[in-house]
Order: C-alpha cells, then structure tokens, then sequence
C-alpha cells in the first residue's frame, strides 16, 4: 500500500505515506462518495458535513475514505485532482500527507488551523481566493472550473498604464494638479524623471533629488529616471497605454511614429491656477 492511517496528535485520524514519492507522483484514489446539494444539508450527518468536498455548480460529495482523512496544511505536500491526489513536493516514508483545503474553497467561513506550520497564523479562511497570489497559481490547474473561470475573468481585464514624465526641479502645486488627474485616468501611474541629460536650466536639481521627491508625494506606482539619449527608449520600456501632457508640453519628436504605431492615446491636462515655475523663481528672486 502506499498510504497508510493511522492517529495523530492534533487532528484525530490522518493520512500518511507508506513510502517516499516524488512530486507530481500518484499518490492514491478513492471511491466515488454521495453527491448532494446545498438543500440537502440538514439531512446529513453531523461527520457527513465535516467531510464534504466542493464540486461547484451547487453540487458536494461526501468524501470516502481515506481521502475524508487527508488534513489540511497551509504547506501542503499534496493537492486533490477529482478523486486522485498527486504530490506537490517529495514526500517521504512516515510523513504525513496534508492538502490545503482552499484550493478548493468556495464557503468563504473562517475556522481554527491546528496544522501548526510555520506560515499557519491559526485560522483559515476557506475561499480560494484570499490565498496569496503564488498559491493561486499553483492551485489553479487543480480547483473547480468554476474558480478557474472567475480567475481568468480577474485577471483578463487589462489595467490602463499611464505614462507622464517632466523635469520636476520645483514641485508645486501645478505639478501636483497634474500628476493627481494624470493618475485618475488610469490603473497605474508612472512617472518619468527628465535626465540631467535633458535638464540644463540653472536651477536643475540632481536627478536623484528630483526622482526621490515625486515618490514621496506618493501619488505615482513608480517613478523611473529617463534615457538619457532617447525619450522613446524610455517609452518602449514603459508600455504605457495612455501618454499624458501638461498644457505647455510637447510629445518629444522622436516618440512620435512609435505612439502612432501602438496606438498609445495622448490625453492632454489643463493648467491648474497660475503655477509656473520661472513665475515662481521670479517672484523669490524679486523678494531676495
């Protein structure tokens, strides 16, 4: 046999292996159980509720031994697909086999975790989507077609990207203006730092300086310094699906044939009260 059942500390009866298997190795099968649904609930049993294994489209089923003795983890060695279960890692002799019972997980109820792993905070949330991104992944081929529709309807909707870039040398409230409506356009916001390259006024500021300020406003996802012998280089980089452009900005020449190629839309933002920075610098100098 290659399982075998027998009493464990924390979790009454579990299952666990007869011998070492590699991962994605067979591991056991198991009969096909009672196929009830939800309506059915209050006729079953108290250990009948305890075991019943999701089958989506409102259908469940009784779990037949030894699958209705496989434990969770949340660091599982095994994963259930139909009525077989296969191993996720190398198992070896004597160790025990435990599944994570979210990967199927449509109840979305909060219970007690005794599984005592090193991630385990205690408590479970059976609902296949409040595992972490990389579990999702892992899991997907092996849960409810169900799930594996709503996953793919998530993720399918494409985010906007938008792209923005200027010299930043002294950010005010105009620049702020900006980048808040240049944000509300899309899903991500990156902001693109002019190299000092590209910034030759007498009051430019380092690149560095600048780069660190606009990340501290915190209104873009990600604040990068541009090319410093190509505007389109960093464009090409980007892949925004939106470029966006202050009123007195211009499209940099050499990012025009590629914005027309792939079809990137340009969306120009009005000017926000009287702020300029050359007014500004005036205005301090004349004070001076």
């Amino acid at each position: 046999m290659n399982i075998i059942i027998k009493e464990t500390k924390n979790k009454d009866k579990g299952v666990f292996a007869n011998k070492n298997f590699k991962k994605g190795e067979f591991i056991f099968g198991y009969d096909k159980g009672k196929i009830v649904t939800r309506k059915d609930f209050k006729k079953l049993t108290e250990w009948e509720l305890v075991h019943l294994d999701e089958l989506g489209d409102n259908k469940f089923e009784v779990m037949m031994p030894p699958a209705c003795y496989v434990n969770h983890s949340c660091e599982p060695n095994a994963i259930q697909k139909g009525r077989k279960y296969f191993a996720l890692k190398p198992i070896r002799k004597k160790n025990e086999i435990t599944t994570d019972y979210r990967a199927k997980g449509i109840f979305k109820n909060k219970w007690r975790c005794n599984c005592a792993s090193k991630i385990c905070n205690g408590y479970v949330i059976s609902d296949f989507f409040a595992l972490p991104e990389l579990s999702q992944k892992l899991y997907l081929p092996y849960t409810l077609k169900s799930i594996q529709k709503e996953y793919r309807k998530i993720h399918s909707k494409k985010k906007v990207k938008v792209l923005c870039g200027g010299k930043f040398n002294i950010v005010h409230k105009g620049h702020i203006y900006f980048l808040e409506k240049a944000k509300e356009i899309g899903d991500t916001l990156i902001v693109i730092i002019a190299n000092d390259a590209h910034n030759k006024r007498e009051y430019a500021q380092p690149q560095t300086r600048r780069k660190k300020i606009i990340e501290n406003l915190e209104i873009a996802d990600k604040v990068l310094i541009g090319n410093e012998k190509s505007f389109v280089k960093t464009v090409m980089k980007v892949k925004p699906d939106v470029i966006t452009l202050g009123y007195d900005q211009k499209l940099p020449k050499d990012c025009i044939e590629y914005v027309k190629k792939n079809k990137i839309v340009i969306k120009r933002i009005g000017k926000f009260g009287n702020y300029k920075t050359s007014k500004i610098l005036r205005k301090k100098t004349f004070k001076n």
